[in-house]
């Protein structure tokens, strides 16, 4: 029972933004992703458009494949994600 309480709760962006911020600064293509996109949306933060593009730069000039994927893939719709 109260793991189908936890699966339905809403979720804590502003938790998980500081977990994508964390991940983000220490080098990692999926976290500068995602916190690229709360920035940009204003999920678990401030909205800060700016911020946004310098993150989402920084995951550009990575040149790995997991950004590479990450900015020309539409993860909003495989995963079902309401940014």
């Amino acid at each position: 029972m109260s793991c189908s309480k936890q699966i339905i709760k809403k979720p804590d962006w502003k938790t998980a933004t500081e977990f994508f911020r964390q991940g983000a600064e220490a080098g990692d293509p999926i976290s500068q992703f995602c916190y690229s996109k709360c920035l940009e949306k204003g999920k678990g933060v401030k909205k800060d458009r700016q911020a946004a593009a310098h993150w989402m730069n920084v995951l550009q000039e990575t040149d790995s494949e997991q950004g590479e994927y990450l900015i020309n893939y539409d993860w909003k719709k495989e995963l079902g994600i309401s940014w």
